[in-house]
């Protein structure tokens, strides 16, 4: 039995942080959570992405950032 993972794929949220940066909205970012364990333990299945961010307006919003991440750059 094959078991599909909910949500957006990691390559993608990766990408669209990325895209945070190369737009200038961010000055960089960091995963943090399970997947940052991951690098010190041995691998597990998790399903969420937590990612530390600078902005480089100190005035932006987690919530424009979240938009931007579900939405894409446009």
């Amino acid at each position: 039995m094959s078991e599909e993972s909910p949500g957006i794929p990691l390559a993608d949220v990766l990408r669209a942080a990325n895209e945070l940066v190369s737009a200038g909205l961010i000055e960089d970012y960091a995963l943090g959570g399970a997947l940052a364990a991951i690098y010190y333990v041995e691998p597990f299945t998790t399903y969420d992405a937590d990612i530390v961010f600078v902005a480089t307006d100190k005035t932006l919003s987690t919530r424009f950032c979240w938009k931007i991440f579900c939405d894409g750059i446009n």
